[in-house]
């Protein structure tokens, strides 16, 4: 009797040992597999636990920043290189994305460029795109508007409009010799042009000018005038 009752005793005993057999034997043969690690950057966090599941691996979130071009919540960097190998049940850990930190954007209106860029580097922000435009009214390299405009709440890259100043307007200079000192003055200052005057203070005929007649001359240039004589 006492043999026939110690027989489940021992089947039990064996099975167990099986159980423990078999689970030590599993968990040696899946760390000799080599699993690729997948690319998961860029891709929401519920996309790449799917993905990461699918590989036997593990996913654990390790910390999340702000960035400017990853949206919050998807994955922004991982620590195992993708496309590297490892063996077993290994865990990937990643960096979510917060997206942009929104912050008041100050304004750089009539700030020179530089001075613009210095004012937003201070406060961590950052100036992504400069837009040249050319402005009558704008000294030339001054900023003239910004998007973000001043005082509005965001976390997108700042982009300045810079004044290139007016557009070149050239003329063919006219021919001032000969003709009267003030009406000489006159059609000068209506075509934009500065002018320097060379001669005694009684003269009243223009003799030389520089640049010679029909020489191009840009608005705001100079053009030099030698009088002498009297009309």
């Amino acid at each position: 009797m006492k043999w026939y009752i110690g027989i489940p005793v021992k089947l039990a005993a064996f099975l167990a040992v099986c159980a423990v057999t078999t689970f030590i034997s599993y968990q040696f043969l899946s760390k000799g597999i080599t699993v690729k690690i997948p690319d998961i950057r860029g891709k929401s966090l519920q996309e790449s636990e799917m993905i990461v599941q699918e590989k036997g691996l593990l996913l654990k979130v390790n910390a999340e920043r702000y960035d400017h071009t990853v949206p919050n919540g998807f994955v922004l960097d991982q620590d195992l290189p993708p496309g590297s190998h490892v063996r077993g049940q290994a865990a990937i850990n990643v960096v979510l994305s917060k997206g942009p930190e929104v912050r008041l954007i100050p304004s750089s209106l009539g700030m020179a460029l530089e001075e613009a860029k210095a004012s937003f580097m201070e406060k961590n922000l950052i100036v992504g795109k400069v837009i040249h435009v050319h402005s009558d009214s704008v000294l030339k390299g001054v900023v003239v508007a910004q998007k973000p405009a001043p005082e509005e709440w965001s976390g997108e890259h700042i982009t300045l409009l810079v004044s290139d100043g007016p557009y070149d307007i050239i003329y063919y200079s006219p021919f001032f010799l000969g003709m009267n000192k003030r009406d000489a003055l006159l059609i000068a200052a209506d075509l934009g042009l500065n002018v320097e005057i060379r001669g005694k203070g009684g003269s009243q005929v223009v003799t030389h000018q520089s640049p010679e007649p029909g020489t191009e001359i840009n608005k705001g240039g100079t053009i030099r005038f030698t009088i002498g004589g009297k009309v």
